[in-house]
C-alpha cells in the first residue's frame, strides 16, 4: 500500500446512537478496518461537543432502530447542528432488522429511513444500511463509502 500523506491527515468523527451497544459494535469495527486511513474519534450521540464537530472532516452517524423508530434525541441532534454537517462530508447509516431484506435497502424503500428523511432537515452525502448484530461477523465496508473518496 502506498503512503498518502493527504488520507493519513483526514480526521473521522463517528457518533453513534445506540441502546443495546450494536451500533457502537459497528462503529468500532469501521474504526478499526480503516485506522491506517486516518484520524479517528468515536463519541455518543450525548456526548459529543461542537468542537467534536468542528475538528473533524468527515462525520459518520449511525442509529439504531428501537420498537420501530430511531431515537427522539438523534432527530434533535442533527437538526440542531444541520449547518455544520452540511458543511462536511457527514454520512449516515442506520441498524435496522429490515435491512436484511434485499427489496429493503434503497433509501427508496426502506421504512426507517423514510421516517428518517421526513423528521431532519439534513440530507447526508450517503446512505448506509446494516442489519443488527449479524452484521458485526459479516460486515466488509468500501472506502468509498466511509471516507468520501
Amino acid at each position: 500500500m502506498t503512503y498518502n500523506p493527504l488520507k493519513m491527515s483526514k480526521k473521522i468523527l463517528f457518533i453513534y446512537s445506540s441502546v443495546d451497544g450494536h451500533t457502537l459494535k459497528i462503529c468500532k469495527h469501521m474504526m478499526a478496518k480503516n485506522k491506517s486511513l486516518a484520524t479517528m474519534n468515536i463519541h455518543s450521540l450525548e456526548t459529543v461537543t461542537p468542537q467534536d464537530l468542528d475538528s473533524n472532516e468527515i462525520i459518520v452517524i449511525g442509529a439504531s432502530i428501537r420498537y420501530g423508530n430511531h431515537r427522539k434525541e438523534l432527530y434533535s441532534f442533527i437538526n440542531k447542528n444541520v449547518a455544520v454537517l452540511d458543511k462536511k462530508n457527514a454520512y449516515f447509516f442506520s441498524v435496522n432488522a429490515v435491512a436484511r431484506k434485499i427489496e429493503k435497502r434503497s433509501p427508496e424503500v426502506n421504512t426507517y429511513i423514510k421516517k428518517f428523511k421526513k423528521s431532519v432537515k439534513w440530507s447526508p452525502k450517503k446512505y448506509k444500511y446494516s442489519l443488527e448484530k449479524l452484521i458485526i461477523q459479516n460486515i466488509t465496508f468500501s472506502t468509498s463509502i466511509w471516507l468520501g473518496s
